[in-house]
């Protein structure tokens, strides 16, 4: 298997990444708080899922908290991977709702094809990879600083490999009558590590009667055990008050991460009404232009107007008299011939004639004038509707602005009235994140100081940094709340034990009643402890008869295991060392080359000691995945403690050995890159994180 695409939504601090990746050598390279570490989380969350809950033992929060988005974007991503036999699949998580989706190639939803555990969700990359959780934790993803196995972690692959070797399958096995005698002893008689089970319950309550028992009686003879009772008491208070010291000043760079992201937010606004006040104010110059441009055009129409009905005005009267003259002429000639020729008939048609002719000039006239009046009336009215057209679009971008400029004056606290004082406003706001960014980390640095030594709850000290950065904002205040109300508590119970111990110095009233009845008591619970520790024994003693019969099967897989890793270790460091093996709970072993003596590589310098461990992890993949499914290693950093020639080395037998399976490797060193490229002559992908 390898994977080809991760595309990220959103996870910590990482928002809108896509990345491709190859089969063989893969190099993301990003300096420190780039990025890797979150990447790595998110390709392991997107195979097994983020568990939520409390808080670890060293005060870090659970992934699903400290992985949320700084940016407020969609909480997830998709995977896409590749089989061997060359089937596609695409994974789609939601971490904030918890859902999840498996696609075949075709995009079919294919999730209901898997199981899914209560605490395990969906199991398919159990099904496609052959590793669960902590084996794929313990063998191909190997983090800076831990190559070398934990307790839990070597017992896993141990009993899965014994799994695999005895049965071939690796839910069946001792693993499981173990477990099943592990909970017989946990619900029947309890642990070292219960304290709710019958015997626990018992062992407490005895535990407390002798412990009042014991008081009574040593307060009966001597106050010295109250005494130092109330030393340690008055030490506990002193470091409580140093712990609320520390949280306080833990508080003050919660505090300004909280003002760092609000204003960032205030910033981004700005910067956006910047844009849109500048696109804003372009328009209203652009329609200012063309409103002058139509206030010329409409008064040039009105001139036109004014001109053409004075010269109507003067035709009409010029036409008056061109229709009347001819009509008074032609009555005179009527007049003038009537006396003197005949007929008067003939003189009558022309002068009618005369007349009709000038009423039809006229008529034509008036027509011609109406329809020049009317051509004219409908262009002013045109002009008239894109004038009030033109002022109504300046009129809304005026108030455009002033509600951008309204609103940037609320985002910024300040008057905006326009482009100027909005990019001043912007400039400000920069000024004042840098300035918040600033006072964050001498706030950290300061709360380190204060706390140097305080290596648990939520601020775990060492971890200040990395936790105040990479938490969500919310989180840190609610676990800040909790972790103070915590300690306040603490600090009022101690002062009430500090003042029942002062009262019980001063005087001490014997109680021979209560002495005797604790007696009664702790008689019968002995009883009770004994039938249990008979039960016990008998379930203690079947445990380690399987315990013995699976070491005897441990060892049918161990010369495999030491085979894979001298093969491994010879060719990663040139066959300086050719003999590596491990012992039953895989410490490791190897033949010195000075002396030929048996040491155990612990003695071996850092750089060594770290190539050991990782053959050994690389050994266990193989084993693992033998006749079954490729898996992708993940190696984070495992090159700090190398040297030039071992860095070369490792990395020169991981191209050539690993060709036809994928590994990704995290560094923040542009030499590991360069050694890299030049041994593979640039034949890898390298990723760049910004």
């Amino acid at each position: 298997m390898f994977i080809e695409l991760l595309t990220i939504k959103g996870f910590g601090k990482i928002s809108g990444l896509s990345l491709e990746l190859e089969k063989g050598l893969n190099i993301i390279y990003g300096s420190n708080e780039s990025g890797k570490t979150t990447l790595q989380w998110f390709i392991r969350g997107m195979l097994y899922g983020l568990k939520g809950g409390r808080a670890s033992r060293d005060g870090l929060p659970p992934p699903l908290k400290r992985y949320k988005p700084w940016s407020g974007t969609d909480y997830g991503g998709s995977l896409q991977y590749r089989l061997d036999n060359e089937c596609c699949y695409r994974v789609d998580r939601d971490f904030e709702r918890n859902t999840t989706a498996i696609y075949d190639s075709s995009f079919n939803n294919i999730t209901g094809n898997f199981n899914s555990g209560r605490d395990r969700g969906l199991m398919f990359a159990e099904r496609h990879l052959g590793l669960n959780e902590l084996c794929f934790d313990k063998t191909v993803l190997i983090r800076q600083m831990e190559t070398r196995l934990d307790d839990d972690g070597s017992g896993e692959l141990i009993s899965r490999l014994m799994n695999l070797n005895q049965t071939g399958q690796e839910d069946l096995s001792f693993i499981k009558a173990s477990e099943a005698l592990h909970q017989a002893l946990k619900k029947s008689i309890g642990t070292d590590r219960t304290t709710t089970q019958p015997a626990d319950r018992i062992a407490l309550r005895l535990a407390e009667l002798k412990e009042v028992r014991r008081k009574l009686v040593e307060k009966r003879d001597s106050l010295i055990s109250t005494s130092n009772e109330l030393q340690e008491l008055i030490i506990t208070e002193s470091s409580l008050k140093k712990r609320k010291a520390y949280l306080e000043a833990v508080k003050v760079p919660i505090d300004d991460r909280g003002q760092l992201e609000e204003e960032s937010l205030r910033y981004s606004k700005l910067s956006e009404a910047a844009v849109k006040l500048a696109e804003t104010e372009k328009e209203l110059l652009i329609a200012k232009d063309e409103l002058k441009k139509l206030q010329e055009v409409e008064n040039s129409s009105n001139d036109d107007v004014n001109l053409g009905a004075s010269r109507r005005q003067r035709d009409r009267g010029k036409i008056r008299w061109f229709v009347i003259l001819p009509i008074c002429a032609a009555a005179g000639a009527m007049v003038i011939s009537a006396i003197r020729y005949q007929p008067v008939w003939l003189i009558a048609a022309a002068v009618l004639i005369s007349a009709a002719v000038s009423a039809a000039l006229f008529t034509k006239y008036r027509k011609d004038n109406y329809k020049e009046a009317i051509v004219q009336k409908e262009d002013a009215q045109c002009h008239l509707q894109q004038y009030e057209q033109k002022m109504q679009m300046i009129i809304a971008l005026n108030g455009r602005i002033k509600d951008i400029c309204s609103e940037a004056s609320i985002g910024s606290g300040k008057q905006v009235t326009g482009t100027e004082s909005l990019e001043a406003a912007v400039s400000e706001k920069a000024g004042v994140i840098d300035t918040l960014e600033g006072r964050l980390q001498k706030g950290i640095n300061a709360a380190f100081s204060a706390g140097g030594q305080y290596e648990s709850g939520f601020f775990t000290a060492s971890l200040l940094k990395d936790i105040i950065f990479n938490s969500n904002i919310n989180w840190l205040k609610d676990s800040w709340d909790y972790e103070m109300e915590r300690v306040n508590d603490d600090l009022v119970q101690t002062a009430l034990k500090l003042k029942e111990c002062e009262t019980l110095l001063r005087g001490f009233r014997e109680d021979g009643d209560q002495l005797q009845s604790i007696d009664e008591e702790i008689a019968g619970l002995s009883v009770k402890k004994a039938e249990l520790e008979k039960t016990g024994a008998a379930l203690r003693l079947a445990l380690d008869v399987l315990t013995e019969v699976s070491r005897e099967i441990q060892l049918s897989f161990a010369p495999g295991l030491n085979s894979a890793m001298s093969a491994i270790i010879a060719g990663i460091t040139g066959g300086r060392y050719r003999d590596l093996r491990a012992d039953d709970s895989l410490t490791l072993n190897t033949i010195s080359h000075e002396s030929s003596d048996v040491r155990s590589v612990i003695a071996l310098s850092g750089g060594t000691v770290d190539q050991m461990y990782l053959a050994l992890r690389l050994a266990m993949s193989d084993l693992l995945s033998r006749g079954r499914e490729s898996v992708p290693l993940l190696l984070d950093e495992v090159f700090s403690q190398y040297d030039d020639k071992r860095t070369l080395g490792t990395m020169d037998y991981l191209f050539n050995e690993f060709k036809d399976r994928q590994v990704i490797l995290f560094t923040c060193k542009e030499r590991e890159v360069e050694t890299a490229v030049n041994l593979t002559g640039g034949r890898i992908n390298v990723v760049r994180l910004l």
